[in-house]
């Protein structure tokens, strides 16, 4: 496809900036250790001419459902114009609403059908970011072992168990610390 591909990032858009707010104070996965290193290496790719990147947590979180409708509207508008990789948390990639959260159409339902929502999980004890409550707090908190048999590391499956359309498997995670940790 000649068309360009765009690397859509849950990340306001300062992010783009290693100086900005968002990486001296983020308190979450979004600023953490490892998310930097990935955003260094998409950065890169960027100034070589390999991609796009766009930042889609820059709208008013103030209201849950008009945020993921915004999101949406401007991934769709992505679409209509590029090859897209989103690159957002478990909650906000699902095909459908979360049984505790039923009034909340994630971005990920809004998007249609013409998108591949793929969920990363995990196998073994371990941890990672999670962000809820009012108002929201963001920790790394525990990740227990997965009792069922889901396969094995690297292992892309069906993800209509876990609200996606696949589910790729690791090991295990390990919640990386903020960037702006000692």
């Amino acid at each position: 496809s000649g068309k360009p591909l765009v690397v859509s990032l849950e990340m306001p858009p300062e992010a783009a900036r290693e100086d900005g707010r968002f990486w001296k104070h983020g308190t979450d996965g979004r600023a953490s250790q490892a998310m930097w290193v990935l955003h260094a290496f998409l950065l890169e790719r960027q100034q070589k001419g390999q991609l796009i990147l766009h930042y889609h947590a820059g709208f008013s979180q103030r209201d849950q459902s008009k945020y993921e409708q915004s999101v949406a509207a401007a991934l769709k508008d992505i679409m209509s114009r590029s090859r897209l990789l989103a690159y957002a948390g478990h909650f906000h990639s699902r095909k459908q609403a979360l049984p505790v959260l039923p009034e909340v159409l994630p971005n990920g339902a809004l998007l249609g059908q013409d998108i591949t929502r793929v969920t990363l999980e995990w196998m073994e004890a371990g941890s990672a970011w999670f962000c809820s409550g009012e108002p929201v707090v963001c920790e790394a908190s525990p990740l227990p072992a997965r009792n069922e048999s889901v396969g094995g590391a690297g292992d892309l499956m069906d993800g209509a168990a876990y609200g996606h359309d696949l589910a790729y498997f690791f090991s295990k995670f390990t919640a990386s610390p903020p960037r702006s940790a000692p």
